[in-house]
């Protein structure tokens, strides 16, 4: 497993990646998002990265259907998660 520099550094690439999203193709999507991972990267490591991007680009779908919800109550649902 990486370490937690390495996961923050993977954090600092998809910045970079999330505004093309909408723009791309899923397929290069997924290859430029391994172009950026280090070359050593596990399959798991991998598969990962694109489930996170697949769970991202859902989140978005769903804003932009108007099935999101405001900030304030996302904040307030996870404060009674913590209680």
């Amino acid at each position: 497993m990486r370490t937690a520099l390495s996961v923050r550094a993977y954090d600092a690439n998809l910045q970079s990646t999330l505004p093309l999203m909408t723009e791309t193709t899923v397929r290069d999507q997924v290859l430029r998002a391994v172009r950026e991972m280090p070359s050593d990267v596990t399959f798991g490591e991998v598969m990962e990265r694109v489930y996170m991007l697949q769970k991202i680009e859902r989140g978005r779908q769903q804003i932009a259907a108007g099935q999101g919800i405001p900030h304030e109550e996302a904040k307030r649902q996870m404060k009674q998660w913590h209680e």
